[in-house]
């Protein structure tokens, strides 16, 4: 998440816990993030605290998967950044839903990172 400060506008996707590592850069950097949350019942799940954290900011596109079902993360991320006009997109997620979402913005010429569990 770090590398996120060498870009002016950034598109996040997390799902679930994910939008823990996002948390700082949502009170530091919120001018340049747009948020895509991806869960269930985020306010239930997460607590009023995160809730509160996160609930403000102004660029915040909540799925609950509740009620929407499984979204096309990949198609979601392109489009957000695609409006937003993002220089790239950040994924925190699990290895399946990470690999979807960079692959799918590297296709469409959008830089996007993720996790790469290298190790």
């Amino acid at each position: 998440m770090f590398s996120i400060n060498a870009y002016s506008r950034v598109v996040v996707v997390a799902t679930g816990a994910g939008i823990a590592p996002v948390l700082p850069h949502i009170l530091e950097n919120k001018h340049k993030l747009y948020i895509l949350w991806i869960g269930n019942n985020h306010q239930l799940t997460y607590g009023k605290k995160m809730w509160s954290l996160i609930s403000n900011h102004s660029r915040l596109k909540i799925y609950d998967t509740g009620e929407l079902g499984r979204p096309n993360v990949g198609d979601l991320a392109i489009q957000i950044a695609r409006e937003f006009r993002a220089q790239a997109v950040f994924c925190v997620s699990n290895r399946s839903v990470t690999k979807t979402v960079v692959s799918a913005c590297l296709v469409k010429g959008i830089p996007a990172y993720g996790a790469s569990w290298d190790s």
